[in-house]
């Protein structure tokens, strides 16, 4: 009896945990959309899937829209922080200069972009 308790306890803790995960995966998306207009991001790129298009001053914008495709959260947080460069070698050209917690956000909303062609 103890063990069925303990399971149903169990599955709910789980169950909650993933709705929980859900709503705030969706609070990430909106604050890490934010950070990137934030951040001017977009004098750069555009996510066509997002709906943000690159500042007419942009030379040749990359888009951002399947960025997932790529690497994950980890992988573009330390792409921001130019530790690491990408599939085509080169660096980011800006270091993020924002809070730990913002780049977590940002890296992992840009992570979650996975429609159109990956960026190069």
């Amino acid at each position: 009896m103890k063990k069925t308790g303990l399971m149903l306890g169990l599955s709910f803790v789980l169950a909650m945990g993933l709705l929980g995960g859900r709503a705030n995966a969706e609070v990430n998306a909106e604050k890490g959309k934010a950070l990137f207009i934030e951040n001017k991001c977009m004098n750069c790129h555009s996510v066509d899937a997002a709906g943000i298009k690159a500042s007419a001053d942009a030379n040749k914008p990359l888009e951002l829209s399947g960025t997932g495709k790529d690497g994950d959260a980890a992988f573009v947080s330390d792409f921001l922080e130019k530790k690491v460069k990408s599939k085509n070698g080169k660096l980011h050209s800006k270091k993020f200069k924002g809070s730990p917690e913002d780049l977590t956000i940002l890296a992992g909303w840009l992570a979650s972009l996975t429609t159109g062609e990956a960026p190069s």
